[in-house]
């Protein structure tokens, strides 16, 4: 949190990619989001959260863990994460 706030996140915007990549470690370690289903679309649901995961977030070996959280959220958090997997996989 410290470290995206220092580059210039809001705290909203930290936090959101925060919870994110909880959901990212959870997508990981058991192939679905479960329970932080609810919380990736809430945060996801605000633009600017989204377009700070494109700078903080994306990544090599990313790219199957976001559609893990594509799998698990509704349209439009869906699309998002869709699109953050593309990113994580050029």
């Amino acid at each position: 949190m410290k470290e995206l706030r220092a580059a210039g996140l809001t705290e909203p915007q930290a936090n959101g990619v925060c919870v994110v990549e909880v959901g990212l470690i959870v997508a990981e370690v058991s192939g679905d989001i479960g329970p932080i289903a609810s919380h990736v679309t809430a945060v996801l649901m605000d633009p600017a959260v989204h377009e700070a995961l494109k700078e903080h977030s994306v990544g090599q070996g990313k790219g199957q863990l976001f559609r893990v959280l594509a799998a698990g959220t509704p349209s439009p958090v869906r699309e998002r994460c869709l699109e953050l997997a593309d990113l994580s996989e050029q």
